[in-house]
């Protein structure tokens, strides 16, 4: 067994050593009570009825010695600098926030996390797979975020992004919907199914994720072609499951259903404006934009605010596929907030067009079903979707 030349860590500390560490066959000096201040799991060995708790030496089994020096190094110094280096990659600063969460060291673990977005930046899926993997909860949505940037713009960035996922951060994935076409998350599920065949025991489960009923033949199709990729009764099974669950809708009278936080374009992208609020805006050169609600709901009313003066369209669908145009104020420009109004409908996906492709709607946008008598505006009738329209500037 070695002693370690190295005993940097107590050059803060006069008093002599009062234990030994040893990881690896190395030695380390060190002293209970520094250890007990900074570490709770050194604090509960100490003044626990084990053997450790008396004991001069103490082995510590499955720690690597490398980020164990670090860790040690903070816990005597505070001093993270070595640390904020070009040099060290996402893996070992993962490695040695791992070290810290396992023996607890809760000021160093806090202390990494800023250096892990950072250089997280660079590559937002390993960043996702071990956020996940070690329950960083400050970390998970910031993946998500950087994930969230690159999938309005660049449908192969998609591929790309899956391609370094875990299970559980594929998983993670699809649960939270990315701001994009179904279809091009889908492309990108089934080149990490492809690409992972291993893990083949989880394909079922992923796919419980997708909402398959929005996808045409020819995705379905891939998860057969030219391999299959699961098996099909499964398959058609959760297919018409879904199918039949599509046929459902929620009634929330007079509540707003749209949920800032939880808002998903699937056409289009997120703006945060100077006042901190969020904008939707088109995406040249679509001139239009398309909001998933997530869930069909019955709807008669939208409110929305144009950032600039618009002619506009409002259509509806349950299924990306059949729409129906429920408002049509092509006739003149619209300003600030409208309120508009039609017949009820089962809606999921809401699609904004602009004429003028000149224009932003404030995330501020509402739906409603609502009670109250509908106010009439011939001029934005649609015939046969709306039976009482308003269109109302400045209100």
């Amino acid at each position: 067994m070695s002693v370690n030349k190295s005993i940097a860590h107590l050059s803060c500390c006069k008093d002599l050593p009062d234990v030994i560490l040893i990881i690896e066959g190395t030695e380390f000096p060190a002293h209970r009570a520094i250890l007990s201040q900074r570490s709770e799991y050194f604090k509960a060995m100490f003044l626990s009825n084990f053997a450790e708790a008396k004991s001069d030496k103490i082995i510590l089994k499955e720690t690597n010695l490398t980020t164990f020096k670090i860790v040690l190094k903070f816990i005597y110094s505070s001093s993270i600098d070595h640390l904020d280096n070009a040099n060290n990659t996402l893996e070992q600063l993962f490695d040695v926030f791992a070290c810290a969460q396992f023996y607890m060291v809760e000021a160093l673990t806090t202390r990494i996390i800023p250096l892990l977005k950072n250089k997280g930046r660079s590559d937002p899926s390993l960043l996702l797979n071990n956020a996940l993997t070690y329950s960083i909860n400050e970390l998970i949505p910031f993946s998500i975020f950087l994930i969230q940037e690159k999938a309005p713009y660049y449908d192969i960035m998609i591929n790309k992004i899956f391609e370094k996922l875990s299970p559980a951060a594929v998983e993670h994935v699809l649960k939270i919907r990315l701001d994009t076409r179904d279809s091009i998350i889908f492309e990108g599920l089934i080149g990490w199914m492809r690409a992972n065949p291993e893990c083949s025991n989880v394909f079922p489960k992923l796919l419980e994720h997708v909402d398959l009923y929005l996808l045409d033949e020819t995705h379905l199709d891939m998860l057969f072609k030219p391999t299959n990729l699961i098996d099909r009764t499964f398959f058609q099974n959760l297919l018409n499951q879904q199918r039949e669950q599509s046929k459902t809708f929620i009634t929330t009278m007079n509540e707003n259903v749209v949920r800032i936080d939880d808002l998903r374009i699937v056409e289009g992208r997120k703006v945060l404006t100077k006042d901190s609020s969020l904008s939707v805006r088109l995406s040249y050169p679509k001139d239009y934009v398309i909001i998933d609600l997530k869930q069909n709901y019955l709807l008669n009313c939208f409110k929305l605010e144009f950032n600039f003066g618009s002619v506009y369209a409002v259509s509806v669908s349950t299924n990306m596929q059949n729409w129906e145009c429920v408002v049509n104020c092509i006739t003149y420009d619209c300003l600030n907030h409208q309120v508009v109004y039609f017949k009820d409908r089962v809606v999921r996906f809401i699609c904004i067009k602009n004429i003028q492709k000149l224009y932003a709607i404030n995330a501020d946008i509402r739906a409603f079903c609502l009670t109250d008598p509908l106010k009439i505006d011939p001029k934005t009738v649609q015939k046969d979707a709306v039976t009482n329209t308003g269109a109302t500037n400045g209100q």
